[in-house]
């Protein structure tokens, strides 16, 4: 007896209550079990829809590359599918890439262009692989791992102690409603072609009718509209990325511009005043486009981006106040005092943090380049 009741009654009752509250637990793990069940299902389910509706997509992009390929200037063993997943390579294998690269392919043929004569055969790849494959190579596909709560693996409450496999049962459970993909995704790689889409317009123009105000302005656009598609894929940028990016516009405007560069970017001969002034333009427009995607890429405190932005500003400050013009030196302009009218990748002569010089402008003192210190 204890206190006037049978020490066999308070047991009885203890075990009853324990009783009730395991019930409780194993009804609570098992609603929660069910609804993270039906929780993946429906999101495998939405994945798999979604998929299907990339394949269609990346299909559809796929065939309209393959419309502009002439099968006849392919080697042997290539078809036009491989062709095409070399240009959808190109572009990164990004779908509003190859959208973009599509629009120019379209354009340079509304005007007049011959898209299947242009394109450099030469670089095609042996494959052999029909459409489906390829479509299966450059399709997005979504995580199909099932994220189970570590509080819910092993049950809840007094359940733990006898440690069920709930997140194993979860499992089976999403896999029984909606199997796993047994589709492999292709291991082979595909490589990109060398073909400047958005200059084939330029280019052409150029041979026809010598424009060449109306090419620079075109040449400068398209550049920073081909730098941008590239930086949206980037992560922040090496030194390697941005000497690339900067140098870029120079390599596609020596297809219509006479004049030499070296290695290091620095222009080394130029025949007359219209193509340095269209040099001069072009190097505001490709180091403002740099240091833009350099500061919207966080990569300014990257080892080395600073410096390699120092000289890149360097070179396009030497060339665009070199005396070359036919009025002379370049003024270079003072920092504008109003805010709203100050660029960003512009050069200024200004006084920061009290040093005079000439200054890459980033936006803040933070983020400006000092180039050169006024002597």
């Amino acid at each position: 007896m204890f206190g006037g009741i049978k020490f066999r009654d308070v047991i009885a009752g203890a075990a009853k209550a324990v009783d009730e509250q395991l019930k409780d637990d194993i009804e609570r793990t098992k609603n929660i079990a069910d609804d993270t069940a039906q929780y993946h299902i429906k999101r495998r389910q939405e994945r798999s829809e979604q998929l299907e509706v990339d394949k269609q997509e990346v299909e559809d992009i796929l065939e309209q590359f393959a419309s502009f390929v002439d099968e006849s200037k392919l080697a042997e063993g290539v078809n036009k599918y491989d062709y095409a997943a070399q240009l959808m390579a190109t572009a990164g294998g990004n779908i509003e890439v190859a959208k973009g690269y599509l629009s120019d392919l379209r354009e340079s043929e509304r005007v007049g262009i011959k898209v299947k004569e242009l394109l450099p055969y030469a670089q095609a790849q042996t494959g052999g692989r029909d459409l489906a494959q390829y479509v299966n190579k450059f399709v997005r596909r979504p995580a199909d791992m099932i994220d189970i709560p570590d509080d819910l693996v092993s049950g809840v409450g007094l359940y733990k102690l006898f440690k069920p496999r709930v997140g194993e049962d979860i499992r089976k459970q999403v896999d029984l409603a909606m199997p796993k993909s047994t589709e492999k995704v292709p291991t082979f790689d595909v490589k990109s072609v060398d073909m400047p889409f958005e200059l084939m317009k330029a280019a052409q123009d150029y041979k026809e009718d010598k424009d060449d105000k109306k090419l620079a302005r075109q040449v400068t656009n398209l550049s920073i509209k081909k730098t941008q598609k590239e930086i949206d894929l980037m992560g922040t940028l090496s030194i390697a990325q941005v000497n690339k990016l900067y140098k870029s516009g120079f390599d596609n405007a020596s297809v219509i511009a006479d004049f030499e560069m070296n290695d290091k970017g620095v222009i080394t001969f130029v025949d007359d005043p219209d193509t340095y002034q269209f040099l001069s333009k072009l190097h505001e427009s490709q180091l403002r486009s740099t240091f833009e995607s350099v500061l919207g890429t966080n990569s300014l405190q990257v080892v080395g981006v600073r410096e390699t932005m120092k000289v890149l500003a360097d070179t396009s400050l030497n060339f665009i106040s070199s005396g070359k013009t036919p009025n002379g030196l370049k003024k270079i302009p003072n920092l504008p005092t109003e805010e709203n009218e100050r660029r960003i990748g512009k050069i200024y002569s200004a006084n920061l943090g009290g040093v005079k010089g000439y200054y890459l402008w980033g936006g803040n003192l933070q983020n400006s380049i000092l180039i050169e210190k006024a002597k």
